[in-house]
């Protein structure tokens, strides 16, 4: 990692490999997910680990994930990943055994061995060994959709502090995403960025809440997935008052990227720089926010057809 200024603050760039809705798939050197897999500082997985919370599946990700080379991997559990939710899963089959091991499994000592650190709720700040330093909140939470783990109510805002305004009528949130953090790593989308589920422009499925406290903490980049279909990028200019500007970034074609594996043999990855060797560097924290959907699958049911092998991000992050 190379250490500039930028403005007051001294930056390094950071390289982001981000994944999410895997469902238990493996690379595999017949698709496009394979290994090698690009070199990165930071792996994360957005959730759906599984696709039914067995161990075996959990087994199968977790098996590669200790052999990818990262010097931290951030890994959140997904709606389809039910033995990770004891409450959910407690209503639906008395199993603490299960529950138990699943849990055992993603923070083992062997886990953690392989600088996989596994996150539900949580607001922690990482140090990388070439001095970056950044503050991430994570959240495998989503609006109901159908009947999955780590659901809420739509009435309920979990992610904003009891609302000022006599207007609103949300429940209160029971999880407040902090000011302050770099990363907001979540499972589910945001209302309106790349969200879209179906096939109109009214099915959208993000969280109109989490939207709320996107715009209030407005942290440099926002990586999700459970939406399959809204797989893609999007930058978010923020303007006073909450206003903002979103603008897509256009992915790889398939094509594109099955040319890509076939000249290298490797993971064909889309890469997203926008750090300040890029073409068009992020704006600083607080002025614009990379929104990115790492959905792997087009399908879950369908682990042959992969949408992408991973999302590969360079950005800056402030130097300790």
């Amino acid at each position: 990692m190379q250490t500039r200024a930028m403005s007051s603050e001294q930056t390094t760039k950071v390289k982001f490999f981000v994944i999410s809705d895997t469902h238990a798939l493996k690379p595999n050197p017949n698709t496009i997910f394979r290994s090698p897999f690009p070199t990165c500082d930071v792996l994360v997985h957005a959730g759906d680990l599984s696709s039914w919370g067995t161990l075996l599946e959990y087994e199968k990700t977790l098996t590669w994930m200790k052999a990818f080379r990262a010097e931290l991997k951030i890994v959140i559990p997904g709606n389809h990943d039910i033995t990770l939710d004891p409450p959910y899963y407690n209503k639906i089959e008395d199993d603490r055994v299960l529950i138990d091991a699943a849990h055992e499994l993603w923070t083992s000592s062997a886990a953690r061995d392989a600088n996989i650190i596994f996150l539900k709720e949580a607001t922690r700040t990482f140090t990388l060994s070439g001095g970056a330093q950044f503050k991430v909140h994570t959240s495998p939470y989503q609006p109901k959709f159908h009947n999955w783990a780590f659901n809420y109510a739509h009435s309920e805002d979990r992610y904003n502090p009891k609302p000022t305004s006599p207007t609103e009528t949300a429940v209160p949130g029971v999880a407040p995403i902090p000011e302050g953090i770099d990363i907001l790593i979540t499972h589910g989308p945001p209302e309106g960025i790349n969200d879209f589920a179906g096939r109109t422009t009214e099915d959208n499925a993000g969280c109109e809440w989490l939207l709320k406290a996107l715009k209030r903490v407005r942290p440099r980049a926002h990586f999700f997935g459970h939406i399959h279909e809204g797989f893609g990028a999007t930058r978010v200019r923020w303007g006073e008052n909450g206003e903002m500007t979103k603008a897509q970034v256009e992915p790889p074609s398939m094509k594109e990227l099955k040319k890509m594996e076939f000249r290298t043999r490797a993971c064909a990855s889309w890469k997203i720089d926008v750090s300040r060797d890029g073409d068009n560097p992020l704006g600083k924290k607080g002025e614009e926010t990379l929104c990115v959907n790492a959905s792997m699958l087009e399908d879950p049911e369908d682990p042959e057809n992969i949408r992408c092998g991973g999302v590969l991000i360079d950005m800056e992050l402030p130097v300790v």
